[in-house]
C-alpha cells in the first residue's frame, strides 16, 4: 500500500503528442524524459495532469506496454482545486514493469506549462483498509520559504505542536501554498527523517490558502489525502516530517495537517 509520487514538467509543451520531462529525483533513476520504475513501486495508482488553458491528454509509456493507458481527466494550473485533474487508481492500480523507463506522453493544443504527477505504489488501497483507520491526532506545521518554480523544494516545517513520545503512522495528509500574487502549487510529498535506505515518499495534491497561513480556500477532504494505516509510512517525536514542494510559482508561505495514529 505505500506510495511514491514522480513529477512531469514542461514549459512549452509542443501541441503534438509529444514527451514531456520528468522533474530531477533524489530518489528515482532520472534522464532526460525517462524516470526508471522501482521494484517496491511498480504499479500506477494515480495521475494528476494540469495545463494553463487547453490540457487535451496523457500517455503512460514503457517499451514493454502494448498499449499505453491514456488520461484525459486535467485540471488548469490558475484555479485554486486541482482535484478535478486527478485520475484515482488508489484502489485499481495498473501493473507497471520494475527496471523499465517510465515516460509520460502529452497532448495539448496550446505551446504552454504541462505537469503530471504520477503515484507509484506497491499495491492497492482498499476501502476496508481506509475504514479500518482510527486516528489518534492531528497536528500542523507551517513554512516561510520562497520556492524555486518548477523543481522538488526540501522545505523544513515548524510544527505548533510536541507530541507524545511514541511512534506515529501518518494516515492522512493536507497542504496548501501562498504567495500574494497568486500561488500555482502542484504537489507536495514527505521526508521521513532516519529512513533514507528504501524510504517511501508519499504526497498529496497541493491546494493555494487563502492568505497567509490562516485558511485553506478548498477545505474538503480529497481521495488522495486519507491514507490507510501504513508501518512504513511513520516517525518517532523526535524525528519530525519535513516536506518536498513543487510548484510553478515561487510561493512563499506553507501550512501542511498530517493525521496520525499512535502505534507504539
Amino acid at each position: 500500500m505505500p506510495f511514491d509520487i514522480v513529477a512531469f514538467l514542461e514549459t512549452q509543451t509542443a501541441t503534438a503528442l509529444s514527451g514531456v520531462a520528468a522533474v530531477a529525483d533524489r530518489y528515482y533513476d532520472v534522464n532526460l524524459d525517462d524516470i526508471k520504475v522501482k521494484a517496491q513501486a511498480r504499479f500506477l495508482a494515480g495521475v494528476l495532469q494540469l495545463g494553463v488553458t487547453t490540457p487535451k491528454y496523457c500517455e503512460i509509456r514503457q517499451p514493454s506496454m502494448k498499449v499505453p493507458p491514456r488520461f484525459y481527466k486535467a485540471s488548469l494550473t490558475t484555479v485554486i482545486d486541482h482535484r478535478p485533474g486527478f485520475t484515482n487508481l488508489l484502489n485499481r492500480p495498473f501493473p507497471l514493469y520494475a527496471g523499465e523507463k517510465l515516460n509520460v506522453y502529452l497532448q495539448n493544443a496550446t505551446a504552454e506549462y504541462s505537469a503530471v504527477v504520477l503515484w507509484l505504489s506497491d499495491g492497492k488501497i482498499t476501502q476496508a483498509s481506509l475504514d479500518a483507520v482510527n486516528p489518534t491526532h492531528s497536528i500542523t506545521g507551517y513554512a516561510d520559504q520562497a520556492l524555486t518554480a518548477n523543481i522538488w523544494n526540501a522545505v523544513p516545517i515548524t510544527w505548533d505542536q510536541d507530541l507524545p513520545k511514541g511512534t506515529y503512522a501518518i494516515v492522512g495528509m493536507k497542504v496548501a501554498s501562498y504567495l500574494a500574487a497568486g500561488a500555482e502549487p502542484i504537489a507536495s510529498r514527505l521526508l521521513l527523517k532516519g529512513k533514507e535506505a528504501g524510504a517511501w515518499h508519499p504526497g498529496v495534491i497541493t491546494s493555494e490558502l487563502a492568505t497567509d497561513k490562516t485558511n485553506f480556500v478548498n477545505d474538503v477532504i480529497g481521495i488522495e489525502q486519507k491514507w490507510p494505516l501504513m508501518p512504513e509510512i511513520s516517525f518517532t517525536d523526535d524525528l519530525m516530517p519535513d516536506l518536498e514542494m513543487l510548484s510553478l510559482t515561487a510561493d512563499t508561505d506553507h501550512i501542511v495537517e498530517l493525521t496520525l495514529v499512535k502505534t507504539r
